[in-house]
């Protein structure tokens, strides 16, 4: 086989860079999670199903396993008022962050809002209640239509701005007892996250003023592998394999969790079939409830997202509001930026993605050159899908608002 050649001679752009993976994965060699960990070469092993919130807000008043458990093939049950459930601390989807973070030092602090098994369901499609362990994924999902559960349905919200009205219902109480509206401060920033030169008296001074608001969607990652795990115990040391790629990640939450010493902890993570900024937020709860799942029934346990139960952690859903000032020339004078941000069920990622975002990249950066520029904004619990990490995380919301603010302006301007 010739060596390839680039037309023109060059030191970067253009040049051949070999993928060192490519052969294995065009091959079909490269080996992902489920062709490592399956049934028909661990014959030990057991599948896991986790109980799903049917309803947007709902709290589980009781729930019998008592015909679920006599289901052959059902190995253990676990249930939120399980003694070794309740025991867990609470936590968040993002709090080991892009740098791997103990406990003690975790990122958004002030948003511990997620419990590893709650009795209370916040969106539909939250794991809530029950896990189950089983000889097939088919018997544990049986197991779970077999459980006997009495639901408290309570009042929802679904859109932002209806949240943050003071008559809605609070959705996280131990967050924000009063609203919806994460508290501000700290990791999160002041409301006002950016506020240079006089806006007000700029946008009175320019020759055109715009107005845009823009409204960005839940886009999901979607890719070919979906989440998962597998979790065994050899004595008090914790083995997982896992396809969320940053596996110090899976391993500080592994550790903290269960209050192990991290070299009682060891993560492998495989080829991944696909991520985009997914596994950036690896504090899931199916990660604990499978380990716990492996040690109560001293076998290795299998857990893996369904398609459907894949689609959560999105983009952030984000409404921008942009005012503009600028000269006849076009030159920006002054910009006025109001946000808000639907976090879903769940704080995550949200917050980086409304202030941190548009207020160090874009304020420091962008628009280093504008000399008026205000920033405001507020991420909002819903019940609905939890917005969390994706790839350029916030980039895609504001800019698209610029890039209309932009257009707009210009046309007024010519």
């Amino acid at each position: 086989m010739e060596k390839f050649k680039s037309r023109k001679p060059r030191k970067y752009t253009g040049t051949y860079r070999p993928k060192k993976e490519g052969l294995e994965k065009a091959s079909g060699r490269a080996l992902y999670l489920d062709d490592i960990i399956r049934k028909g070469k661990d014959q030990n092993l057991l599948f896991a199903k986790m109980l799903r919130c049917p309803y947007p807000h709902a709290r589980i008043k009781s729930i019998d396993t008592t015909d679920a458990e006599k289901l052959p093939g059902v190995k253990t049950i676990l249930t939120y008022d399980d003694p070794e459930v309740t025991a867990f601390k609470p936590s968040n989807a993002s709090w080991t962050g892009l740098d791997t973070r103990h406990y003690e030092s975790m990122d958004w602090p002030m948003y511990m809002d997620r419990l590893v098994l709650p009795d209370t369901g916040v969106w539909v499609g939250d794991i809530v209640g029950a896990a189950v362990a089983a000889e097939s994924y088919d018997i544990a999902e049986k197991a779970l239509k077999l459980l006997k559960i009495e639901w408290e349905v309570l009042p929802f919200v679904l859109d932002p701005e209806k949240a943050m009205q003071p008559d809605a219902p609070v959705i996280h109480p131990e967050i924000n007892p009063e609203g919806n509206v994460h508290p501000g401060g700290g990791w999160a920033g002041p409301d006002v996250f950016m506020d240079r030169g006089d806006v007000d008296k700029a946008f009175a001074e320019a020759d055109g003023f715009t107005e845009v608001t823009s409204k960005h969607h839940n886009a999901d990652h979607a890719v070919l592998d979906t989440r998962g795990c597998c979790v065994h115990w050899e004595g008090d040391r914790l083995i997982c394999w896992t396809n969320l790629y940053q596996g110090d990640q899976a391993r500080m939450f592994f550790a903290n969790m269960f209050e192990l010493p991290v070299n009682k902890v060891r993560v492998c993570v495989p080829w991944v079939g696909g991520s985009f900024g997914r596994g950036n937020t690896g504090d899931q709860p199916f990660l604990i409830l499978t380990a716990l799942l492996a040690r109560r029934t001293g076998r290795p346990v299998k857990y893996k997202h369904t398609r459907r139960e894949d689609f959560h952690d999105t983009r952030n859903a984000l409404t921008w509001t942009i005012k503009m000032g600028a000269q006849k020339d076009g030159t920006i004078t002054a910009m006025y930026f109001y946000g808000i941000a639907n976090s879903g069920a769940y704080a995550d990622s949200t917050m980086a993605a409304l202030k941190h975002i548009p207020g160090i990249e874009m304020g420091e950066c962008q628009q280093a050159h504008i000399p008026n520029l205000r920033m405001e904004g507020y991420v909002v619990y819903t019940n609905t899908i939890p917005g969390s990490c994706m790839r350029g995380i916030g980039n895609a919301q504001v800019n698209l608002a610029i890039g209309l603010a932009v257009d707009v302006m210009a046309e007024k301007l010519k």
